[in-house]
């Protein structure tokens, strides 16, 4: 069973959590300093941003499970994409609120382009995953990665 959690060079981990920790910074560092307001294409970048590090972060977790393929693009869009619209109701209903984390909803094409521009960050990070893993849709039984 453990012998199936190491698919992945344990140091293929770091890229996409520094990536996660660097579009997380640039979040904060910018409501801090009013780029949201200032700025309206900054919300898409940041947006793209962490989409890109979730949906790096969800592909090495698939490959860690097995998945290769047309079944680790298909994981990978899945959970992203419940992750987006889970944050999307989040942000809507208010529910971390109460947690001192106050999130802005303007209105429901807000939540469209929030949406594509997660579109934009998981398909850039789909393509480094596929780059970086040399795994094509014809190696839906390859073991391991690009030696």
């Amino acid at each position: 069973m453990l012998a199936r959690f190491r698919a992945v060079d344990t140091r293929a981990w770091v890229p996409g959590l520094v990536w996660g920790a660097l579009a997380y910074g640039v979040h904060k560092y910018g409501a801090v300093v009013g780029f949201y307001l200032e700025y309206p294409w900054f919300q898409n970048l940041t947006h793209a941003a962490s989409a890109s590090g979730v949906a790096i972060l969800v592909g090495l977790f698939g490959l860690e499970l097995g998945y290769r393929g047309r079944r680790l693009l298909v994981f990978v869009l899945v959970v992203t994409a419940a992750a987006a619209v889970g944050w999307e109701v989040i942000e809507y209903l208010g529910w971390l609120d109460r947690f001192g984390v106050y999130l802005m909803f303007h209105d429901l094409n807000d939540a469209m382009v929030d949406m594509a521009s997660n579109t934009v960050g998981v398909t850039l990070a789909l393509a480094a995953l596929w780059w970086g893993t040399g795994l094509t849709p014809a190696d839906e039984g390859r073991a391991g990665l690009r030696q």
